[in-house]
């Protein structure tokens, strides 16, 4: 089993292996060493051989260094850490002399390392790296892994909950550059994980580009034109069994009475209980009663008429709807018994 542990030994690599000792938290550190072990060896598994098919010592030091992005420098950068990585990664390895052509696959093979898809089309060295990582982080290729090479490697450099700890660093220094977590990378989903806002969506992205650009599918046309097309845009997704266009017209934080003494709160529960309405084939009706409304909140009743596969019933609605600043409406509260009880 020594063998299976056993890394490169040319002066580039202990000097990279001590670099990254030096500057890495030692569960990093600990990932980084397993990274370039189940790297090899899934390599080998494709039957991939060292020297033939790719450079030992690249690899190595592709792995070994491709998260010195989150070491005690990372908030010295703007840059996301996979790419400011790559930098420190690229500057270390030119003190050793490594050439520029080798310079320029390093520096993929870090700035790379969370691009599924991408990284595995690259050099070898990227690809191999890649798959190292991503097996000790996600778990992703564990199977084909020997079980007494993750044991002999777990026991060498422990895990310490490296899942956790790596988002818990990534994070920190998300909050200290929020540049380091632009939205839809790796560490702007972190970022979301951690902040006490809503989770930013592409569709958050898209709504602050300036360019007034709308949906073109119903299911993700958020929210009505107007508070009082709230009603009919609800009737024509409720008529289209459009469970997910319907629950896209409650804000995040909606509270909804689908029955009385039932409150719901969340646009998840919501689209639970309106999923249910529309497994039961309701048809709904609705006829304005009133409005009251000024620039940012509107107070609306209907009349509404409702059939059920199991029941027929009329009642009197009250909502409340906010405007967003995009200037579109949502039902914050949505009761269509409260002005029975």
């Amino acid at each position: 089993m020594s063998g299976k542990l056993d890394l490169p030994s040319t002066p580039n690599a202990v000097a990279a292996l001590e670099h990254a000792r030096e500057k890495l938290p030692a569960v990093v550190f600990n990932h980084s060493v397993r990274s370039y072990l189940y790297g090899r060896s899934l390599g080998s598994r494709q039957g991939l051989i060292a020297g033939r098919d790719y450079d030992d010592e690249l690899l190595f030091l592709s792995s070994v260094l491709h998260d010195l992005g989150v070491s005690e420098d990372g908030p010295t950068s703007a840059e996301r850490f996979e790419v400011h990585g790559a930098d420190l990664a690229a500057e270390f390895a030119r003190t050793l002399g490594v050439d520029d052509a080798k310079l320029n696959i390093l520096w993929d093979a870090v700035a790379l390392h969370t691009s599924v898809g991408i990284a595995n089309r690259k050099a070898p060295e990227v690809a191999l790296s890649h798959l190292g990582i991503s097996a000790d982080i996600i778990g992703f290729g564990k199977q084909d892994l020997p079980d007494d090479l993750i044991a002999a490697s777990i026991d060498a450099y422990p895990r310490e909950n490296l899942g956790f700890a790596l988002t818990d660093i990534i994070a920190g220094h998300a909050a200290l550059r929020p540049t380091k977590a632009i939205p839809m990378t790796f560490a702007g989903h972190v970022d979301d994980l951690y902040s006490d806002r809503a989770a930013r969506t592409w569709f958050d992205v898209l709504s602050a580009s300036g360019w007034d650009d709308q949906p073109t599918h119903t299911r993700f046309q958020e929210g009505a034109a107007t508070a009082e097309d709230l009603a009919s845009e609800f009737m024509r997704r409720l008529a289209d069994r459009d469970v997910d266009g319907l629950a896209m017209l409650y804000a995040p934080d909606a509270v909804f009475v689908p029955q009385p003494g039932t409150v719901l709160h969340g646009r998840s529960q919501v689209r639970e209980a309106l999923a249910e309405l529309v497994g039961q084939r309701a048809n709904i009706a609705l006829t304005l009663r009133s409005v009251r409304a000024n620039e940012m909140h509107a107070l609306i009743s209907n009349f509404a008429f409702v059939t059920t596969e199991g029941a027929k019933f009329e009642t009197v609605t009250t909502e409340v709807a906010v405007k967003r600043p995009d200037g579109r409406w949502f039902y914050a509260f949505d009761d269509p018994f409260f002005s029975a009880e």
